[in-house]
């Protein structure tokens, strides 16, 4: 988490290449699998949401 917020502060700055040299020692391929998993886990649910939502309404109009 440290090198996370200080190649996100190094980049805020506009020193583009800093954020580079503090993720190198990250996993980035692990990383991005995670947040890919974790996008889809949330895609799913609001979905689901949607369409509980939708089917309640049906159900209570009829």
């Amino acid at each position: 988490e440290a090198r996370a917020l200080l190649g996100r502060l190094e980049y805020q700055r506009g020193n583009y290449a800093a954020p580079l040299q503090v993720f190198r020692g990250l996993d980035v391929q692990s990383s991005l699998e995670q947040l890919g998993l974790s996008i889809i886990t949330i895609i799913s649910h609001s979905i689901i949401t949607i369409i509980f939502t939708i089917t309640t309404f049906t159900i209570i109009e009829e």
